[in-house]
Parts: structure tokens; sequence; C-alpha cells
């Protein structure tokens, strides 16, 4: 068949126009202003890990300068891809699927148990698996896990939540989940207690058992604090205990202990209404450690300064405030669930890192999304912000009309 044959015939003419319809569908149905965004917000990332890395590529790696934003650039491209996939090819339904969510589950806590057996630590926490030069962490992955799983179990019990003894099971996969997470990272074990908490509040259980719900944590709690002191002695682990002694007094031991958080301070008092401009920050030569990671947001304010850091927090916004409104709006159990779930974890982890670096919390060592440097954070804020699009669809595709 020629060219010209195809372009005018009368079938191929109707594929096209199938096709454009179907695509005209797919854009009326996404978020334009959410997937706006996710890049924005991305590509930000990527001007300030360039400039937070340039110097340690070259000092600590020996590397090229732009070796951090090479590597934060293809997690970026898989991301988009991820999205892309999620969206296209993905359906609730599978999500809701029992053979899915046993396989999740179960490949979830074998693969954070191989972790606490024989991962790698770093910084303290034994949270890594590496493969060659590659490292992921397996324990950013569970938070999705941890989301979809409660979605499916509030929704398949939405007609009888008074019945407190169904959740008996469920309770004790998700104890496993946090307790092995929590052993191995602490900042994510804290985000992933946030999400539980906010899924609970958003599943409509009735108050009274909200309290024993909150009772059975505080013990559940008490008896990790209460494995760890028989396995270390302590009631938390010597670096653990370094973050909150920091915490209370950084200038203690600027030279030490409190280097980080001290060195920190200073970036972001710095930056003043406009900042010292981009890769003209002086914090991130040296004086602050990890500055395109955990750090990344006081480059960003030194660099940047006030205005920088209002238009990063106002996109965050953005994101959370539209996940809650689609959550609020849909009368679907499983969809309010993982909206909501999906919107406390960013704004868990945004506030962890953000109330860290700037001492309004004791450092919990969670990255900044989108924007700190690394693979598995990036990847998992991608899946989850895919699986998040996949739901808005069906919501403004079935509900919101």
């Amino acid at each position: 068949m020629s060219l010209w044959t195809f372009l005018n015939g009368g079938d191929s003419l109707g594929r096209i126009n199938q096709w454009f319809t179907r695509f005209k569908t797919h854009i009326k149905q996404l978020d334009l202003l959410l997937v706006l965004v996710y890049i924005v917000l991305s590509l930000i990332g990527l001007v300030v890990i360039y400039s937070a890395s340039m110097v340690p590529s070259q000092r600590l790696l020996d590397a090229t300068p732009d070796h951090y934003l090479i590597r934060q650039l293809i997690f970026v491209t898989l991301g988009l891809i991820i999205i892309a996939i999620i969206y296209n090819f993905i359906r609730p339904s599978l999500l809701q699927s029992s053979n899915f969510q046993m396989v999740m589950v179960l490949f979830s806590i074998f693969i954070i148990l191989y972790t606490f057996f024989f991962g790698t630590e770093v910084n303290g926490e034994k949270n890594w698996i590496y493969f060659g030069s590659m490292g992921i962490q397996p324990s950013e992955f569970v938070k999705i896990v941890v989301i979809l799983y409660l979605a499916q179990v509030f929704h398949s019990r939405r007609n009888n939540l008074s019945s407190i003894d169904q959740f008996y099971g469920p309770a004790v996969v998700i104890v496993i989940l946090t307790a092995s997470v929590v052993f191995q990272d602490f900042g994510t074990g804290a985000i992933i207690i946030a999400i539980v908490g906010a899924i609970i509040m958003f599943s409509g259980i009735p108050f009274k058992y909200i309290a024993s719900i909150i009772g059975a944590g505080a013990a559940a709690i008490a008896a990790i604090l209460g494995v760890n002191y028989l396995r270390t002695g302590q009631l938390l682990d010597t670096y653990q205990m370094g973050r909150i002694q920091t915490f209370l007094n950084p200038f203690e031991d600027p030279l030490f202990q409190g280097y980080q958080i001290t060195n920190s301070l200073i970036a972001i008092s710095r930056g003043g209404f406009t900042g010292s401009g981009i890769g003209d920050g002086i914090m991130k030569l040296g004086y602050l450690p990890e500055a395109h990671t955990d750090f990344i947001f006081a480059v960003l304010a030194e660099e940047f300064g006030l205005i920088g850091v209002l238009t990063v927090i106002g996109l965050f916004m953005i994101l959370v405030f539209k996940l809650l409104f689609y959550a609020l709006r849909t009368q679907v159990m499983f969809y309010r669930i993982v909206l909501a779930g999906v919107a406390i974890y960013f704004a868990a982890q945004i506030f962890l890192n953000l109330g860290g670096i700037s001492k309004v919390i004791p450092l919990t060592g969670v990255p900044l999304p989108l924007i700190s440097a690394g693979g598995s954070s990036y990847l998992s804020f991608s899946i989850a912000f895919g699986i998040a699009l996949v739901i808005i669809k069906e919501i403004r595709k079935h509900e919101l009309k």
C-alpha cells in the first residue's frame, strides 16, 4: 500500500480520527496542572542538583561536574516513562485484585527482610541493596504498598467499618511492614506511620475505634523500642540519639555532631530575599555535606532566596491540595484512600525534610520529593504520582462531569 493510499484510505482516516479522539479524551481526563507541577519541580531539582554537586563530583569522585546531573536526568526520564505506562495501561481493577495485592505484600516483606539481613549500611542505616555501583532503597517503595493495601482493605470492608475484629489481620500485616522499615530507616518508617494515620482518618472508621488504634500503635512503638534495647542496649540507635542531641543544641558541637544542621542554617540565612544567584552559593563548596541530596533545599534557599523557597513550597502545596481535593470529591472508598495516602506521603516527606534542615524537628535523613538527587526516592514518587493520575482519570471520567 502506497503512502498516498494509506493517508487517503477511508479505513486509515477512520483509524487516525479514532486515535485522535482517544487522545483528546485522555487529555481531558488528565489533570494538566498536576503534571505541569511535577515537571517543573523535577526541572528545578535538576538545576539545583547540578549547582550543588559540581564541586563534590570532581573532588570526591574525580568525575565530571555533571556526574550527578546526568544520573538524575536518567531517573527523571525513567520516571516520566513509568508515569506514561501506568497512566495508559494500569487500571484500578488491577490494583484492587487479590492476586496483585498478595504478591505485592509478600514481595515487600521478603525484600525488606532481605535488606535487614543482607543490605548495605549507609549513614548509620542498613537500608540499601547494591547491584554493582547502583543501589536501591526497598523501603521507599513500601510506602506505595501500604497505601494500596490499606485502600483495598477499607474499600472491601466499607459497609461494615464498625466491626473492628475484621481489621486484625490487615493490622498484623501493616505492623510487620512498618516495624521492618523502622528498624532500617527511621525517617521512612515515620512517613509510613503518618500515611497509616491519615488513611485511618479518611476511612470513616468510628472515632471510638481510633483511640484503640492509637493505643495499639503506641504499644507497637514501645515494643519496637524494647526490641531495639535488647538488641543494642539502648532505646534508639547511636546515630538517632546523635540527631536528637544535635536538634536540641546544634551549636554545642558545630564541628562534629552539629556540623550539618549548623551549616544548613547558615546557608538558609545567606539567601536573603533574592538569593546569591544560581551557582554562586558558598556553603555547597565542602561546608554542607549531602548538599545535593538531603540538604538540597538549603542550597536552593541560599542561591534562590525567599522567592525560590516560596515558589517551591507553593508548588508542593498545589500538588498536595489537588490530590486531597480529588480525595474529598470521590465517592469510591478505594480512590479516596489512594489519593489521600499519596498526598500524605508527599506532605509528610516534605515536612520531615524541610523541618529537619531548618531545625524545626530532628534530622531524619529523608530526601525532598522530586528535587533531591536519588533514584529510589524519585522513582517511588513517580510511581505514586502515576497511580494518583490513574485514579484521578477515573474520577474525572465518571464522577466530575
